[in-house]
């Protein structure tokens, strides 16, 4: 069941604006085993890694150790993490997403023949759930669905803002991307909870709210092009121009632990650099 609805204005000739609320309801969904957290923490329960995957089995039917990682060099007598758990899939109760689009771009005659175009684009996410009989497991702006994203999550702002020169056959471009806070909770973790008590990382002095929340994220890309004549174009690219680091996600667990690689890739990698030539036959 969805329900849309928007709002198309054009104030002025040089002005235009798009706002959009959406509303989506799934039902029946089909998802992972309900609360995987668990079967995790019963692996963790036990002292070998034989008694953990027995543990893990007993949790339900379908549930079952996949994989485990190799001896720890530095500890070969502890018991080695379990990397894959396999989980039975369920007909969750429902998925519910709400949330608001907005855009607006205006074009600007500047002298000498520049065209100057400015471009924002934004998405608000409300409401993110996913209706379990276990209970609501809410996404919108936490880590939160923690398995599915591989702690990537549901930031619940993020946008962009271009600007562009138009000078003849020369185009220079500047983009903005925002990602906004998210709080370092999941709820598809077992802790039904929002708020800090139930972060997924405690630091060293046991204070819940020292990475409650994974920081806002600000990065911008430059482009430059050249027209050299008809079918001829040489570009150039600067990525993330001020170098900005990428924040700190000790809960993250993708390809770049530590970081979040699906909003802040840009901060991962650093400023990076691509030229280019583009032909047109």
């Amino acid at each position: 069941h969805s329900f849309t609805l928007g709002v198309i204005t054009q104030p002025f000739s040089w002005l235009s604006a798009t706002l959009d609320y959406y509303k989506v309801k799934k039902e029946g969904l089909i998802v992972s085993g309900p609360l995987g957290g668990a079967a995790r923490a019963a692996y963790y329960s036990q002292s070998t890694s034989a008694a953990g995957c027995a543990a893990v089995a007993a949790v339900g039917a379908g549930y079952s150790c996949n994989l485990l990682d190799g001896p720890d060099p530095l500890f070969p007598n502890a018991m080695p993490r379990v990397l894959i758990i396999n989980v039975p899939f369920v007909n969750a109760n429902a998925l519910e997403d709400q949330g608001l689009d907005f855009s607006a771009t205006g074009i600007f005659d500047l002298p000498y023949d520049i065209k100057w175009t400015s471009k924002v684009e934004t998405t608000y996410v409300i409401q993110h759930d996913l209706i379990t009989s276990a209970g609501v497991q809410k996404y919108a702006g936490t880590l939160g669905p923690y398995e599915l994203s591989s702690g990537n999550g549901t930031p619940n702002i993020r946008g962009n803002w271009q600007n562009t020169l138009n000078m003849g056959r020369y185009q220079l471009s500047a983009t903005a991307y925002y990602v906004g806070k998210i709080k370092a909770v999941a709820t598809d973790e077992g802790n039904l909870s929002t708020d800090c008590s139930a972060a997924l990382y405690v630091g060293p002095s046991k204070d819940v709210n020292q990475f409650c929340y994974v920081k806002r994220f600000i990065n911008v890309d430059m482009n430059a092009s050249a027209e050299v004549r008809e079918g001829l174009k040489i570009y150039a690219n600067v990525g993330n121009v001020f170098n900005v680091r990428a924040p700190i996600d000790p809960a993250g667990y993708t390809s770049s632990p530590n970081y979040m690689t699906t909003w802040h890739a840009a901060g991962i990698l650093g400023r990076t650099f691509k030229v280019g030539v583009k032909f047109e036959f």
